[in-house]
């Protein structure tokens, strides 16, 4: 009895863990047309340099809307000894370029970063997802958070900002429903 116990602990854990990991956006094909923006701007303020991204600006100083991300929800994995989550976003202080302000008029769409508690510039990963309701101390969605890999950031970093603003001319359709509608995403 002690041994069924102990494997349906260890199954529970696994499966626990494994839904803390989201999805993962692998080109800019993937990614929903009103989230590139935001990840336009961002890729535009890193450097990338084998896999490791390096921000043009520090997290832990709240900039661009900045602040500590703890987690609590478990939508992201646990933080390996080390590294903290930060979450970037649009702010009403003015610093991000208006096509930023004017791409999200929802203003629910986040950006979440690992960095190295050692070196808030040094991040290892970037995540995409969106507030689950209007108000920005809402949680954010689950179904709406995907990794976005290295290769998606240096994709938009190749690109223009004319080539990101015709992409929301596109014809959309809706590819990842929400509560009020769609993610709209295109065939980019």
């Amino acid at each position: 009895m002690a041994k069924i116990t102990s494997c349906c602990v260890a199954l529970f854990l696994m499966l626990a863990a494994v839904a803390a990991v989201p999805r993962r956006f692998n080109s800019i094909k993937d990614l929903p047309t009103d989230t590139r923006t935001l990840l336009y701007w961002f890729a535009q303020n890193v450097k990338i340099y084998s896999n490791e991204i390096w921000l043009n600006f520090d997290p832990s100083t709240g900039s661009f809307g900045s602040h500590y991300y703890r987690n609590y929800e478990g939508l992201l994995e646990t933080l390996p000894r080390g590294y903290g989550y930060y979450t970037i976003g649009i702010n009403n202080d003015g610093s991000f370029p208006d096509y930023v302000l004017n791409a999200d008029e929802e203003n629910r769409t986040r950006i979440i970063i690992r960095v190295r508690r050692d070196n808030n510039r040094q991040a290892d990963r970037v995540y995409i997802t969106r507030h689950t309701g209007n108000h920005h101390d809402s949680g954010y969605d689950s179904s709406q958070t995907y990794e976005v890999t290295v290769n998606v950031l240096q994709e938009l970093a190749r690109l223009s900002l004319n080539e990101i603003q015709r992409s929301f001319i596109v014809r959309k359709t809706c590819s990842f429903p929400k509560n009020d509608g769609c993610w709209c995403s295109d065939s980019y």
